[in-house]
């Protein structure tokens, strides 16, 4: 399959950057997440 193939089956989007992004943002998520109970429980 060439580039252009898999391009049009995605729709023309880079899927590889779409899951990368949103998987950064998730984990940035979790890891606020993690620095808020934090400071919750040293109070």
């Amino acid at each position: 399959m060439t580039k252009k193939e898999t391009y049009a089956i995605s729709l023309g989007y880079n899927l590889n950057l779409v899951w990368g992004v949103l998987m950064l943002a998730i984990g940035g998520a979790f890891l606020l997440a993690a620095f808020l109970k934090r400071g919750k429980a040293g109070r």
